[in-house]
């Protein structure tokens, strides 16, 4: 069994990965300042003959509470031997006076039934718990912002008895994100990331300084500044207890001045049976979400001295937003006509573009998107994210452009505990090919295809509950199942890159989407495609923005030539039109018609609009994908 080192008096020591014995800690790896801090203050002992840190192996509660009461000044071992708050503390442990000692102060309060689970493993919340209350008993600072917390797409998924602890752990930079972007609050701890999470406490942020335990003081159970944001929620509407009138966001200035807890949050029905009749003249300047359908709006006319065509309409008045691929697949193409019948579409235009031009290319028919239905992700390419925009739609049917850089993540279980995984996992591709010789992790399903071909170093499969079915290395031509999907690399990137390596049949992968820079997570419809043409209510795009977006082909950014574009009003109006000009022409017109931010289509020969069956604008080539707006 590990054992933790005795600590007297801890105060930091500079060490560097010279000065430890450890073998098995790169140079530059993340925790390696943390390890160097550790061993030069005695935390805790290397494993097997000591020259190894094993950085992966968890850490249990025990071995926790002994570390922070070794840390502390005034603790004396022999004044705690032989008390027993905890029924499953034996009196001679080697972590029994600091059970007991922490128990006495309020840092640790068991699991229940008195019991402490002293070998059960430490997890992130329960590290930053203890570290919140010994803050509080040895007179540290417990107050904080919780603005960090409220950043973290799983902040939902902390304990109750841990909120207030991460917001103050993750405020004070005591506790960070994983490498995919999470506080994972129930994940175990390992050596390495108790490691970095002392070195940042005592250390590196030095948010502990303080070092001499007081059982008088209290701790508090949240501070008295932190206020939860209410989150906006695009389908709601808000009122106050004392107000006459219903808001369609919580941030109107009009109810800044209302106390968060007396703001109200229900339908457009549960503000008028509460008496708010009529909507706030401030802020309700677009249509409360409708299942009542109204037909689009006929566009012929110049707009911004350009002759355009096309529709405009609100998805919110009864419409179901679509973005598919041609045949429900990649690499395939099908008529625009087909595609807006199998879909039930009252609209439909062409989607991003894609490679037709040349069948002996490698990447025939790629199409250079990410595309979004039904809320799940079907490709995920965020090269030039988040500059290049993308089209989507929440689930409430709101239409908006979008400039984020959408992300896929891996966590992965073993026998129900989660294992901490490497940056790699953070950032994993969808249904994009992988050229030999590319470390990238990719995860296929079937719109890719029904194999990935060529040979792979390791690839496994994975059923549709995120179970691990079958592990390959060195294979080729790896099937992919009909439902779940294949995750595969075809190299690997370094000696420490052993996330695939490392997979046993069994195990569980838990994949998150997060689009970064996004102003909502709910996204049930997307496409991107480009360039931008209007801004937040600006023309705008030039030869550097288009760059910057990832457009350099002449085709699409020289002259005047065949164009569709997409836009939104404030209101969440879709403006679709067509038009033979250039960017900057096609950048007036939008703006003309009112978008607050418009976005270039495919053109030329993949140019088609349909509306309700028949062709405003009639393609010159079949679609690799569409977007399709159907009536609920």
């Amino acid at each position: 069994m590990l054992a933790v080192i005795l600590l007297c008096g801890m105060l930091p020591v500079a060490a560097s990965a010279a000065n430890t014995p450890f073998t098995d800690i790169p140079a530059g790896i993340w925790y390696e300042k943390a390890v160097d801090y550790a061993y030069a203050n005695k935390l805790f002992s290397g494993t097997g003959n000591g020259t190894t840190f094993s950085p992966n192996m968890t850490m249990n509660r025990a071995m926790f509470v002994t570390v922070l009461a070794r840390a502390t000044d005034n603790f004396v071992e022999e004044e705690w031997q032989g008390a027993g708050s905890f029924t499953d503390v034996p009196a001679k442990e080697y972590y029994s006076a600091a059970v007991e000692w922490a128990a006495h102060m309020g840092i640790v309060t068991g699991k229940g039934n008195g019991r402490f689970d002293p070998n059960g493993k430490v997890t992130r919340q329960e590290m930053a718990t203890f570290l919140y209350r010994y803050a509080a008993k040895t007179g540290n600072t417990v107050t904080y912002s919780n603005a960090v917390f409220h950043s973290f797409p799983d902040k939902n998924s902390v304990a109750g008895f841990a909120k207030t602890p991460m917001k103050w752990a993750t405020d004070h930079k005591i506790i960070n994100g994983t490498s995919a972007g999470l506080m994972s609050p129930g994940g175990s701890a390992t050596r390495a990331m108790v490691a970095q999470v002392l070195y940042n406490a005592f250390a590196k942020e030095n948010a502990l300084p303080k070092r001499t335990a007081n059982a008088s003081l209290t701790i508090p159970e949240k501070d008295p500044d932190d206020i939860d944001p209410i989150v906006p929620d695009p389908s709601a509407v808000y009122w106050s207890t004392g107000g006459a009138v219903y808001h369609s966001t919580p941030d109107c200035v009009a109810l800044k001045r209302t106390s968060a807890d007396n703001i109200k949050r229900g339908t457009v029905s549960e503000a008028k049976l509460a008496g708010k009749a009529d909507p706030c003249k401030l802020c309700c300047q677009g249509p409360a979400p409708s299942d009542e359908f109204k037909a689009p709006t006929r566009i012929n006319k110049t707009a911004g001295g350009v002759s355009v065509s096309g529709v405009e309409f609100n998805p919110l008045n009864g419409y179901r937003a679509q973005a598919v691929f041609a045949n429900d697949r990649l690499y395939s193409t099908e008529s625009a006509s087909s595609i807006a019948k199998r879909t039930g579409a009252y609209v439909a235009v062409n989607g991003a573009f894609f490679q037709c031009y040349d069948s002996s290319r490698s990447d025939y028919l790629t199409t250079y998107t990410t595309l979004i239905n039904n809320g799940k992700i079907i490709q995920l390419d965020n090269n030039n994210a988040p500059y290049k925009p993308m089209f989507t739609v929440d689930g409430s049917g709101r239409a908006s452009i979008q400039f984020c850089k959408p992300t896929q993540s891996i966590r992965q279980f073993r026998d129900g505990e989660e294992i901490e995984l490497g940056s790699l996992a953070g950032s994993v591709g969808l249904n994009l090919g992988v050229p030999s010789g590319d470390g990238t992790l990719m995860m296929c399903t079937r719109a890719y295809g029904s194999a990935i071909k060529g040979n792979v170093v390791h690839a496994v499969t994975v059923d549709a509950s995120g179970a691990i079915t079958k592990v390959q290395h060195n294979a080729s031509n790896v099937a992919i199942p009909a439902t779940g999907y294949v995750l595969y690399q075809r190299k690997v990137r370094s000696q420490w890159d052993t996330f695939l390596q490392n997979c046993r049949v069994g195990d569980t992968l838990e994949v998150s989407v997060k689009y970064e820079g996004a102003t909502t997570q709910d996204i049930v419809t997307g496409l991107s495609c480009g360039p931008t043409v209007v801004k937040n209510g600006k023309a705008y795009g030039n030869a550097t923005t288009y760059k910057q977006e990832g457009f350099t082909d002449a085709h699409v950014l020289s002259g005047s030539s065949a164009r569709m574009a997409i836009g939104v009003k404030k209101d969440g109006t879709v403006v679709i039109i067509h038009a033979t000009c250039s960017l900057s022409q096609l950048s007036r017109a939008m703006l003309a018609l009112g978008c607050e931010n418009a976005m270039n289509l495919d053109g030329g020969a993949s140019c088609a609009l349909y509306l309700q069956g028949s062709p405003l604008v009639a393609q010159g080539r079949n679609m690799s994908n569409m977007l399709v707006f159907a009536q609920k």
